[in-house]
């Protein structure tokens, strides 16, 4: 695969780099050069971009470096990706320091663009001091997108007891269905029973399949008695549309799967996000 990295075709060095992330262990010199070499030399941007992933999931201890010059030296379309990068590198054993810069970065930077990728990546950090930073720009009016991914985010790091009645609060206020599909996600991730009854509401009529998918993914997360009740309820009503049936199918698939909808989540961890094929699409969609 380090040889596959080098391949002249720009598609199977973006695999190969993708493949590597995947599997090597973090005292992988070699992968590591390899990975460091495509982020800094390679002439398709997209290459470099997995590149940062990829290192960031490996966590080798010439990560850090590597990724903080990537986002710092990089271009407005490199630093979401070295961002992220940081965010997973930060999660090993003894890298948290690594998630300093991304926290600063989120409270200090204007561009909603970045601002969102800084989110996420602090969210995938599990760094508990960014909890009230995401809160409060979940909480804020101002860019939708912003506070959706604020919402993942706060889903991400687990930020129940506080992080969950905003998200609420959101699900009601909010009316755009993107949003709306992001913090029934988040809800999803926090487990927050006290969400059911809103997610079942999406879940009749969420406006858009996303948000269908979404809310039927959080209820099945949440899973309990009231959640399930509800979906077997939609499911056999052949009253309901369809797409609301199917998406309730999904749902119960989750509230019985007690790997915790590992096995759905594992099709969309490491596919080659340049080149879905229509059933990987279709999955995602749903996730």
């Amino acid at each position: 695969m380090r040889e596959a990295a080098r391949d002249s075709d720009k598609d199977v060095r973006r695999a190969a780099v993708l493949a590597l992330g995947s599997v090597a262990d973090a005292d992988d010199d070699a992968t590591m050069d390899t990975l460091v070499r495509v982020l800094y030399r390679d002439k398709d941007d997209a290459c470099q971009h997995v590149a940062a992933i990829a290192i960031g999931r490996i966590g080798h201890d010439r990560g850090e470096s590597a990724l903080k010059h990537a986002y710092t030296k990089g271009n407005r379309v490199m630093q979401p990706f070295a961002a992220i990068g940081l965010g997973l590198y930060s999660r090993h054993e003894g890298k948290a320091r690594a998630s300093a810069l991304i926290l600063r970065e989120l409270k200090d930077r204007a561009n909603a663009d970045l601002r969102a990728s800084l989110a996420i990546a602090v969210g995938l950090s599990g760094n508990q001091n960014g909890a009230p930073v995401l809160r409060e720009i979940a909480a804020d009016r101002g860019n939708p997108a912003l506070r959706g991914h604020a919402a993942i985010a706060i889903g991400l790091l687990g930020d129940g007891a506080l992080g969950a009645p905003i998200l609420r609060k959101m699900l009601v206020d909010v009316k755009s269905p993107d949003v709306q599909r992001e913090v029934a996600l988040g809800l999803g991730m926090l487990g927050d029973r006290e969400a059911v009854k809103l997610l079942i509401g999406l879940v009749e009529d969420g406006g858009s399949v996303y948000v269908q998918g979404s809310a039927a993914m959080a209820l099945g997360r949440i899973g309990g008695a009231e959640a399930g009740a509800a979906l077997l309820g939609l499911l056999r009503d052949e009253n309901r549309p369809d797409v609301a049936r199917a998406m309730a199918g999904v749902g119960l698939g989750l509230v019985l799967d007690r790997s915790e909808g590992k096995r759905l989540a594992s099709i969309g961890a490491d596919p080659n996000w340049y080149l879905f094929t229509p059933t990987v699409h279709e999955l995602l969609t749903i996730l």
